[in-house]
């Protein structure tokens, strides 16, 4: 554990985002294993999407994985407090620090991995960089609540993330992979604008008509208190989904497995000391901190996937690195959160000067 940590460690109490999204406060026990248990059902989603693209014709698979994304979103959506909102964006050092890590390090860390691991490749580049380039917008929040990280803080960031990451993702791609990358612009924000735009807009006309109808109301109320589990049964449909669609050409390609562990290895280990590092300079607590580096650290294959699946329809090998990358991601970020959490037992066990 870096010094620092321990010196600026500050126990944050629960905040509502939290205890709406996983069912009980940051004090209860059973938080520990959820990381894992997350992970768990997520890696097994894969697995069974694998095995149902073997089974059966999984064409339409494509068709399910963009709502149940959606469907995921809002319940993301539908916890989020204006109050918690004001708290987060109030944070300026966290949120300069959070764009930071993911509008400038992440892209530029994913250019050069892209040029130094796959040189006269374009498709693996771009794959490689609208992976590393896009921040995670669901499961990262699993893991920061399991690592009791600033839930608030995290969920708060979204909507920015979400906009910045579809507007930038074009001008990432054209200007750090060149003319080779032969995609429309309008046409990908044109097809990227709904997954945030319409589950932002039900998440909120649920809020607004449960102040005046007591049936939505109790709707409303009951997504909250099952947000959590509402949000991971959603994901992994959307990733039996993704899994599912890709299997063939994954299956093809298991070489590529092994090809891109390294520079996923290299980004995951260099977005989480960077955090460290800008969490430092910045002056953040340490759960502060945590929320940093499972923001930075966490990407966003499903989303990055539905952009090429409408946009790179014909480039598989794009399709194949988005695919694969959550099975190296998520035990990391599993990992990661044990990890935290760990440390975060120890600085709270240390004596105050």
């Amino acid at each position: 554990m870096s010094p620092w940590c321990a010196d600026t460690f500050d126990a944050h109490k629960s905040n509502s985002v939290s205890q709406s999204l996983y069912g009980h406060s940051e004090d209860s026990g059973i938080v520990r294993h959820e990381a894992f248990a997350h992970a768990a059902a997520m890696l097994l989603s894969a697995l069974a999407g694998l095995a149902a693209g073997c089974a059966v014709d999984a064409d339409s698979a494509e068709g399910l994985f963009v709502p149940a994304l959606a469907a995921m979103l809002v319940f993301v959506f539908i916890v989020i407090e204006p109050r918690d909102l004001y708290r987060a964006f109030s944070n300026v050092r966290f949120t300069a620090a959070e764009l930071a890590a993911n509008f400038l390090l992440a892209p530029a860390l994913a250019a050069g991995l892209g040029l130094l691991f796959f040189p006269s490749d374009a498709d693996m580049r771009i794959g490689l960089l609208m992976l590393l380039a896009m921040p995670c917008t669901d499961w990262f929040l699993v893991f920061t609540a399991s690592a009791k990280g600033e839930v608030a803080l995290s969920a708060a960031i979204l909507p920015l993330n979400l906009v910045l990451q579809v507007v930038l993702i074009p001008i990432y791609v054209l200007t750090l992979v060149g003319s080779s990358a032969d995609f429309d612009i309008p046409s990908m924000l044109w097809n990227s604008a709904p997954m945030l735009v319409i589950p932002a807009a039900i998440a909120i006309s649920l809020r607004l008509a449960a102040h005046r109808l007591d049936k939505v109301g109790s709707v409303v109320g009951w997504m909250s208190a099952s947000s959590g589990l509402l949000q991971l049964a959603s994901l992994c449909l959307a990733i039996v989904a993704m899994f599912a669609y890709a299997s063939g050409d994954l299956l093809d390609n298991l070489d590529t497995f092994a090809v891109l562990l390294a520079p996923l290895l290299i980004f995951f280990v260099t977005a989480y000391f960077a955090s460290e590092i800008a969490a430092r300079a910045a002056g953040l607590g340490y759960d502060e901190c945590t929320s940093l580096i499972f923001t930075a650290m966490a990407r966003n294959p499903p989303l990055a996937l539905a952009i090429v699946v409408s946009v790179f329809p014909d480039r598989p090998l794009i399709l194949i690195t988005l695919a694969i990358a959550p099975l190296v991601e998520l035990p990391i970020l599993s990992a990661v959160s044990g990890l935290r959490l760990r440390f975060r037992s120890q600085a709270s066990l240390r004596p105050l000067p």
